[in-house]
């Protein structure tokens, strides 16, 4: 077998050095701040969008307010990279993606996703999902996304699909899901499968 060459993480400047913004056809990708408070209570108080995440839904702006403190401290203290998704139209947040355990030796991370309710089934979130992938291979320089999610959250599986991840395994009883031991299954996408890819296009 071939060996495939490693890949240099973080190119030329780490990806904390500053925040980084994208702009796709109808989204900006920005940090998510104080003012946005209102759309994260939206996003974050709605259980069925929490449904199959690890988040306890909030219930007040103040809430909401120490929510996006705990997004900045994130970026501040490495931990992970978090986009806003707003809508170009009005600068409403309408969810967030996030690459997540960013592993420098082994040029790997994960991806997640959250999405308001009312704006699921319009493709935002390939949309943006798209542009954190093109941003995580070219310019942090990794070699591996992985995804991770629940069997019964059939849209997330199939958001990664149709993003060129693989199902790579089904790990039983891997984490907690409204108090109950639940399954996760294992999803990847390697840099020189996405890198034959033309790139991806709104649903």
């Amino acid at each position: 077998m071939t060996k495939t060459p490693a890949r240099l993480p973080f190119g030329q400047h780490s990806p904390f050095a500053h925040p980084v913004t994208f702009a796709t056809e109808r989204l900006r990708l920005r940090p998510i701040v104080l003012t946005d408070a209102p759309a994260v209570l939206t996003i974050y108080s709605d259980s069925i969008v929490g449904k199959y995440n690890s988040w306890a839904p909030i219930t007040d702006l103040g809430g909401a307010r120490t929510k996006i403190a705990h997004f900045q401290r994130q970026f501040t203290e490495q931990e992970l990279l978090r986009w806003g998704l707003a809508r170009k139209t009005d600068d409403r947040i309408i969810g967030d993606c996030m690459i997540i355990r960013i592993d420098e030796r082994s040029h790997k991370a994960e991806v997640g996703f959250n999405l308001a309710r009312d704006c699921w089934r319009q493709g935002y979130m390939r949309e943006a999902a798209s542009a954190i992938i093109a941003y995580a291979f070219q310019t942090i320089g990794l070699n591996r996304l992985e995804g991770y999610v629940i069997p019964e959250n059939t849209p997330s599986s199939g958001l990664l699909q149709r993003l060129g991840f693989t199902r790579e395994g089904h790990l039983r009883e891997a984490t907690i899901n409204e108090g109950h031991y639940a399954d996760l299954e294992l999803w990847a996408l390697l840099y020189r499968d996405y890198s034959g890819q033309s790139p991806a296009k709104p649903d």
